[in-house]
């Protein structure tokens, strides 16, 4: 179950754009509702319209018709039921890249001339996961880190609320949408760095990977087994990820296996540091 809420609107950064030589990402603002379909009209570009109870204002951005997340807006809807969507800024062609996003929308007429509020996607807590939509100008991974939190903190179940039950560690199906997660944004990767892997290399790697995000969880909460369900998982996932952008993979060292694990275990040592310590700060 879920119940409706609202977080508040942050700063985020769209995919790079050459400009006048220079490769930059402009800002955007990213809004996200937990909430119901209220409307969504239209025929090809269509307006959808999310009401949260307790807030002030309705959310609401365009999405075109053939998206899929265009359909499960559409079936939330006709169920009533509540869905989390995730809105941005989008810029017109003609706005300028390197105006900052709060410059771009100082007052009602500025905004209009442009920029486009879209449905740049919906969360599906059943797999932990973003569903995005083509016009989604910022990435879920970048998000600070309270997003994830205040997100699964909207859901809730009172399933065996009379009767004990034994926590669950995962199964199957959970590990197959991690390793999924992973190959995906390493196909990105590969794709963006020009790498030059093939399927079966970024498989191989996608398991490696998976197996360093499960030694960070286990070792952070000393747990002699993965659990793939836990947000801990996703969190460890997402530091991978982090670390990635901020330590250059390069053919080399994903080709040679010494370093490639060298690598991983780096990734491991320092995520954990920087947990435990995180863990430490809050308790103070």
């Amino acid at each position: 179950m879920l119940k409706e809420k609202w977080i508040n609107d942050f700063i985020t950064l769209g995919p790079v754009v050459t400009h006048e030589g220079r490769q930059i990402r402009p800002n955007t603002v990213t809004k996200i509702a937990i909430g119901k379909v209220f409307s969504l009209d239209g025929t090809d570009n269509l307006k959808a319209v999310v009401r949260v109870s307790g807030a002030k204002y309705d959310f609401a951005g365009y999405i075109n018709a053939n998206e899929p997340v265009a359909e499960l807006l559409a079936q939330a809807k006709e169920k009533d039921m509540i869905v989390c969507v995730r809105f941005d800024k989008k810029r017109k062609k003609k706005a300028d890249p390197l105006a900052s996003i709060s410059d771009l929308i100082v007052d009602q007429r500025t905004a209009k001339e442009n920029i486009v509020n879209v449905v740049s996607g919906i969360y599906n807590f059943s797999t932990n996961e973003w569903i995005l939509t083509g016009d989604a100008v910022s990435n879920p991974e970048e998000d600070p880190a309270n997003v994830l939190t205040e997100i699964k903190n909207a859901s809730y179940s009172v399933d065996g609320f009379f009767t004990s039950s034994k926590k669950v560690q995962g199964n199957p199906d959970e590990k197959a949408n991690h390793l999924l997660s992973i190959y995906t944004f390493m196909s990105e990767y590969n794709a963006k760095k020009e790498l030059g892997l093939d399927v079966k290399y970024l498989k191989s790697m996608a398991v490696y990977m998976l197996n360093a995000v499960n030694k960070v969880q286990m070792q952070v909460y000393g747990l002699e087994e993965v659990n793939y369900k836990d947000y801990s998982h996703t969190k460890a996932r997402g530091m991978l990820f982090a670390f990635i952008h901020a330590n250059l993979l390069t053919k080399e060292i994903i080709t040679t296996r010494g370093s490639f694990v060298g690598y991983l275990d780096r990734f491991i040592s320092e995520s954990v540091e920087i947990w435990n310590w995180a863990i430490a700060e809050s308790k103070k």
